[in-house]
């Protein structure tokens, strides 16, 4: 009688370790897009490399750029389907640790929302003004080359301290909290699978074990 339900554990098992190991894909590609661009923003600011003169060189980065909002969204996408899936997988198999994971997906929701490109579509006829935009944490190209050195050179007497402070906060500060809650998401379903899977249970244990001894 025992057999299938160890059968049945295990193959639980499987399926969260399958999860996990697309889940931990999911987080290091997007941290990684997300500091690429705050590089390349501080490259781009900071250096002489110019974003105005058609290179092959320019080429591939503008290439690069399209590539990380779209690989961005997509992750971001994989990975909330990754938690959803862990979630069902816990539910069903009634294990502990779907409140980490479920807080998790839910913060993976917000973090879909804050990397949509929401600057690439809200631009219609009625919202005239440049600035009149509300963007997502991955810029586009277009806002790398007009925005990446506002308040240098012949524009360093154009831009107030609210107007720096937001090109600051759309360059620097949303990829920053992007970054964030991409951490705390890792942090929170890392800790819901130890649970499911018995590791900190394990690990409970050998702490008892070596405080006896």
């Amino acid at each position: 009688m025992s057999d299938p339900l160890i059968a049945t554990q295990a193959d639980y098992a499987d399926a969260l370790l399958t999860s996990r190991l697309a889940k931990n894909w999911c987080f290091l590609i997007l941290l990684l897009l997300l500091l690429g661009q705050i590089g390349l923003f501080l490259v781009s600011r900071y250096t002489k490399f110019d974003l105005h003169t058609p290179t092959r060189t320019l080429d591939m980065v503008h290439y690069a750029v399209g590539m990380t909002g779209f690989f961005a969204l997509g992750t971001t996408l994989i990975y909330a389907v990754m938690l959803l899936l862990m979630i069902n997988v816990m539910v069903v198999g009634r294990l502990l640790g779907v409140g980490k994971i479920t807080a998790a997906f839910v913060w993976c929701v917000l973090l879909m929302v804050i990397v949509f490109p929401w600057q690439a579509f809200l631009n219609y006829a009625s919202l005239t003004g440049a600035d009149f935009k509300i963007p997502g944490a991955i810029y586009t190209w277009d806002e790398l080359v007009n925005s990446s050195r506002f308040g240098m050179g012949d524009d360093s007497g154009s831009y107030t301290i609210g107007q720096a402070v937001l090109k600051w906060s759309r360059f620097i500060g949303f990829p920053v909290v992007a970054i964030l809650i991409n951490i705390m998401i890792q942090a929170k379903s890392a800790k819901g699978l130890r649970r499911a899977l018995g590791e900190e249970a394990i690990l409970t244990d050998n702490n008892v074990v070596a405080l006896r001894a």
